[in-house]
């Protein structure tokens, strides 16, 4: 038998008359609550919850008041869907924090309690394949320990270490049962008509395994979200013999992480440990919506389950193609290096920035002039009067492909996974800016976050798109990079706002060389930020 060892708060031995056990008195109480603030109402919530939490009582009584705890918490929780799945800056407003704290106390009290009824049910025993208190029980401990881990997705802070080696052990004590795919009404659930340990326990998988970190803010939860429908497509099965392939995944029952690639065939697996969490039947059916959106099927959005517009809906399917199928791992050498940068964040801010820089530039070549003071010491060039005020950053490592930044919190709002970011040496004004997008967010200190940024080019030029295809004439800020690669140019990229590249869109750029009438060639990427995408001249 499966031994547990969950993580719950220490027990009163005398009872607490102040405590409500009484489900209609509770419900009573829960309905009268003031909704209409939600962080004071969850703060009277916890309490409460933390108190029963203490208390010594049977499976059959407990496990009816905590569904009257998590009912209200799901009312609580749709009324901050907005904040929550909203594409909200890393530096969000005092009471924004306040409110995702306080919901995220109240997931991890129901965790505790949830959890405590599995250790009490399996302390009476008796437990048979249709125990309905057990399989309640951990259905919603896997649940909340999900939702812990969630919160931490969303605020890009590591999650806590006992979260998966819980999950592990819930879905291994529900497969002993016989309880892991039994249907289970989940009111939770509006997508499908019934759910089970096993969809959770998929669910919760797939999104850890999304690499969430390098997901915009919000969308760890508009994953969530869109695999409450989807997972049922993920397969767990029993280790099988055969070779490994793409979109398998190695859930170690008895382990303490989230499920790992399984891409070596050196891995020893045990069958009764291990099983196996497949994506191929998922990945096939991405991979046919992403086709069918690409053609201009917009009937095809309804069944998605991703409330986002339909070119981004296709940018994060792909990105889900990616981390589920063929799950990308790291390609250069980090290598420890503690300095500091400055620059700027956003597309406008880099074009002012090095348009400033290039206007500097062209009057430094007109006027020789000595007494003309452009640079101090230890200080970035920039002409009289700047408007982008530049940020100093920690440069904590670097690779051949990017850099790890460490910012400071309150930081600027721009600051966001798929955003542009320009940096340079502080003392060494004459370098080229490096221009990177920012490809993950980390947030393991209360004042500072983490930045993954991947190196695009060190040669930008700003320019301006004139963009016809509307009703008016719009001058968009862009900049132009030249990219090389062993020592061989590609063709010329430009950088616009997300939503600007169309197929074979015709433009004029202006930059300080005059004019160009150019066409979109081919889209490199599309973050909720940027377009990138090759252009070709048009001649005549």
């Amino acid at each position: 038998m499966t031994q547990i060892k969950l993580t719950i708060p220490t027990r009163n031995d005398l009872p607490d008359p102040r405590i409500e056990t009484r489900p209609t008195e509770l419900r009573r109480f829960l309905e009268q609550l003031p909704y209409t603030d939600p962080i004071k109402t969850c703060g009277i919530v916890s309490e409460e919850l933390a108190a029963l939490n203490r208390q010594r009582l049977t499976p059959q009584v407990r496990l009816p008041l905590v569904e009257l705890y998590r009912q209200t918490f799901r009312k609580l929780i749709q009324l901050q869907s907005r904040l929550l799945r909203a594409g909200i800056a890393v530096r969000q407003s005092r009471k924004a924090n306040e409110s995702l704290a306080a919901l995220s106390r109240l997931a991890r009290e129901l965790s505790f309690a949830f959890k405590i009824v599995v250790t009490d049910r399996m302390a009476e025993g008796g437990i048979r394949s249709a125990d309905r208190i057990l399989q309640a029980s951990i259905l919603r401990a896997i649940k909340f320990l999900g939702l812990e881990q969630l919160f931490s997705f969303h605020s890009y802070a590591p999650a806590s270490s006992h979260v998966w080696g819980e999950l592990n052990q819930l879905y291994a004590l529900a497969l002993e049962h016989g309880l892991a795919d039994n249907a289970y009404i989940d009111d939770e659930n509006s997508s499908l008509p019934s759910s089970s340990i096993t969809h959770i326990y998929k669910q919760i998988a797939l999104t850890a395994r999304s690499d969430p970190y390098h997901l915009g803010n919000g969308e760890a939860w508009k994953v969530y979200d869109f695999l409450d429908r989807w997972a049922e497509l993920g397969k767990i099965t029993r280790p099988a013999k055969g070779p490994r392939k793409n979109g398998q995944f190695l859930i170690d029952l008895e382990g303490t992480s989230a499920p790992q690639p399984l891409n070596s065939e050196a891995v020893e697996i045990d069958s009764d440990r291990h099983r196996i969490l497949d994506t191929h039947d998922l990945a096939q059916w991405i991979d046919d919506q992403i086709r069918e959106l690409e053609v201009g099927n917009r009937a095809a959005e309804a069944g998605i389950h991703l409330e986002l517009p339909t070119q981004e809906i296709v940018r994060v399917l792909r990105y889900l193609m990616l981390s589920w199928w063929h799950c990308p791992t790291r390609q250069h050498e980090r290598r420890e290096r503690l300095s500091w940068v400055e620059g700027v964040c956003g597309l406008n801010s880099a074009h002012e920035v090095l348009k400033e820089d290039a206007e500097l530039a062209a009057e430094s070549h007109l006027h020789k002039d000595d007494s003309i003071e452009i640079s101090t010491s230890g200080a970035m060039r920039r002409p009289t009067g700047i408007r982008v005020q530049q940020e100093r950053w920690r440069l904590i490592n670097h690779s051949t492909g990017g850099v790890a930044l460490s910012v400071r919190l309150p930081c600027n709002p721009a600051m966001r996974v798929g955003q542009l970011i320009i940096f340079r040496n502080p003392a060494s004004s004459q370098e080229n800016w490096l221009l990177g997008v920012i490809r993950w967010l980390s947030q393991e200190q209360e004042d500072e976050i983490n930045v993954g940024v991947q190196y695009l080019s060190d040669h930008a030029k700003p320019v301006i798109v004139r963009d016809t295809s509307g009703d008016t004439v719009r001058s968009i800020a862009a900049l132009e990079i030249e990219i090389r690669q062993a020592d061989r140019p590609l063709p010329p990229q430009l950088v616009t706002p997300h939503g600007i590249y169309q197929p074979q869109k015709e433009s004029v750029i202006k930059s300080g060389d005059g004019q160009i009438r150019i066409r979109a060639s081919k889209l490199i990427e599309a973050t909720s930020s940027l377009d990138r995408f090759y252009f070709e001249r048009i001649k005549g």
